[in-house]
Formats: structure tokens, C-alpha cells, sequence
């Protein structure tokens, strides 16, 4: 039978967490926004009850197709995340208003910059379906965000639309159960029956050391620009952007705003691969040759 370690939840979901800490939750899941216009009003009193009951913490904003920057702002004001905070993503079926892949990216991005760590991706369905078209740039900068599988029955599926290999190796945490759907238990003592529920496959003591989620380097590696570069060869970070937006490995384009960052990178990295030279992210001597003969 499946082990429940995390709960999930919002306002609209009654819980008792001192309970639920008893009977083996180890960590939960709160909803804190949906896009711009909703913030769940009992984030920050239940947060404050988690604490006291020694569970572990995370966010999650519901997706909408909204602005990124404009949800990813509302999000973090909303969540105040510390340095214990999980933040996750939730990116499933929402018909009213949704969010793209690309949007997806985005946001996790932006997220990423500003707490300095992953933030997490919860989706089953949605996911399965949206990176089946995607380039291998995109699935190697969703394969760095933990995965939160939601996947309700008895057997966690690491496969697209098409049977084909998720980017991920295997799901962090799988939401195994919820609304009344999936395999028991669906509930456990300080929660309602038909509860989300997910497991860890692991210990309890290795989820409380995994969570909040992997911290990423403690600064991006700039792009190297090669010296000496005339001016008008233009071989800086926007040069290498708009280069690799016409040989079409990034998707979606890359902003040419000449700052080198995640995005940038992973894309120079795509390159490399395909070019069939060392994939560091570093655009020196060798990757601008490749570059400008792949440009022709």
C-alpha cells in the first residue's frame, strides 16, 4: 500500500495539523495564489499552525495565462518564502485561462532567480501532453525542476502522450490520490476523506532533508565573450542570443537583451550538444566557430 508524506491543500480543505503530523505527514503543499487576481486567505495563519506542528512548508500557485512577471510577483509576495519554503508550480488543466509551456518556463525561471533554488513542477497530464513538441533545450531546463507527478492509481507513469520518456528520471513526490480517485489510503486522521495525498520514495528523514528543494548555483555562469571581438562582429552574449533564436535551438526564442542567465545558458548548451563539442554553457573560441558555420 502507498505511504501519504505530503498533503496538499487550501482554504476550502479542513485540516487539523498537529493530527496529521501524528499520522505520519511529513510535509504540506498550501495553495497561495491563482495568477493575479486570487490570494488564498488562510496561507498565512495555517502556515504559522504547520510550524507549529514541525511539518515542512511549501507554496504552490495555480496557473493562469496571465503575465509571468506579473504572477510570479504576486506569488512571492504572497508565499514569503524563507530559506525552508518550498515553491512549486501547479501546471494542470486550467480551461478558464492557460498557461503555455513556454509561460511555464518562465516562470519557474523567474522564480528560480529570485529565491536562488529550483522551484518545483506539479502536473500529470498537461505536462505528458505539452513536451512531446519540445525541444531538447526545454526538456533539459525542466528536467533541472523537480517534479511533483500527479498521477491518480496504482503506478507512477514517467511517460508522455506518445509512451516516450518524461525529461525527468523519476518524480520527486507523487500525488497518488485526490478528490476520491486513486488508491487508499485517500485520507488519513486530520484530514477529509478524498484528501490529496502524495508519497515520497524514500524515508520521511529523506524528504525533511530534500525539502525545500535543490538550491542552484549560487550565480549563473556568465557567457564568456571572447577577446579580442571587434565591435561590429558583435560575438557578445546578444549576438550568441539572436544567433541561436535563428538556428532555432531555443524554445521559446530567447529575449536578445544581452544578459546572460539560465535560459541563455541551457540553450548554448543544446548547441553544443548538437554541434558535437563540450557541453559547458561557456561560448568560447570553439562554439562561436561552431556557431558562425552552423549560420553559414
Amino acid at each position: 500500500m502507498v505511504t501519504p508524506v505530503v498533503a496538499d491543500m487550501n482554504h476550502a480543505n479542513p485540516v487539523d495539523f498537529g493530527r496529521i503530523a501524528q499520522n505520519g505527514i511529513v510535509g504540506v503543499i498550501h495553495k497561495a495564489v491563482q495568477g493575479v487576481g486570487f490570494s488564498d486567505p488562510a496561507y498565512a495563519s495555517r502556515r504559522q499552525q504547520a510550524a507549529a506542528a514541525n511539518l515542512c512548508w511549501a507554496a504552490y500557485a495555480f496557473n493562469t495565462g496571465d503575465v509571468v512577471s506579473a504572477q510570479v510577483a504576486h506569488f512571492l509576495a504572497v508565499a514569503q518564502p524563507d530559506n525552508a519554503t518550498g515553491m512549486w508550480l501547479d501546471f494542470e488543466d486550467n480551461t478558464a485561462s492557460e498557461m503555455s509551456l513556454a509561460q511555464a518556463q518562465d516562470f519557474l525561471d523567474r522564480v528560480d532567480q529570485a529565491i536562488g533554488r529550483a522551484c518545483g513542477i506539479y502536473s500529470g497530464n498537461r505536462i505528458k501532453q505539452l513536451i512531446v513538441g519540445a525541444n531538447s533545450a526545454t526538456r533539459d531546463f525542466f528536467a533541472q525542476h523537480p517534479l511533483w507527478l500527479c498521477e491518480y492509481g496504482p503506478v507512477a507513469r514517467m511517460v508522455d502522450v506518445n509512451r516516450q520518456p518524461l525529461p525527468w528520471s523519476n518524480w520527486f513526490i507523487w500525488q497518488y490520490t485526490g478528490d476520491g480517485v486513486g488508491p487508499e489510503p485517500q485520507t488519513v486522521p486530520g484530514l477529509q476523506k478524498g484528501a490529496d495525498l502524495s508519497t515520497f520514495n524514500g524515508t520521511p528523514d529523506q524528504l525533511r532533508a530534500a525539502w525545500p528543494l535543490p538550491s542552484l548555483s549560487a550565480a549563473p555562469t556568465p557567457i564568456a565573450t571572447p577577446q579580442p571581438a571587434p565591435v561590429s562582429v558583435g560575438t557578445g552574449t546578444a549576438w550568441v542570443q539572436e544567433s541561436l533564436n535563428k538556428l532555432g535551438i531555443a524554445d521559446p526564442p530567447l529575449v536578445v537583451d544581452g544578459n546572460s542567465g539560465r535560459l541563455t545558458r541551457a540553450a548554448v548548451e543544446a548547441f553544443q550538444k548538437k554541434a558535437g563539442i563540450a557541453a559547458d554553457g561557456l561560448v568560447g573560441p570553439e562554439t562561436i566557430a561552431a556557431i558562425e558555420k552552423a549560420l553559414g
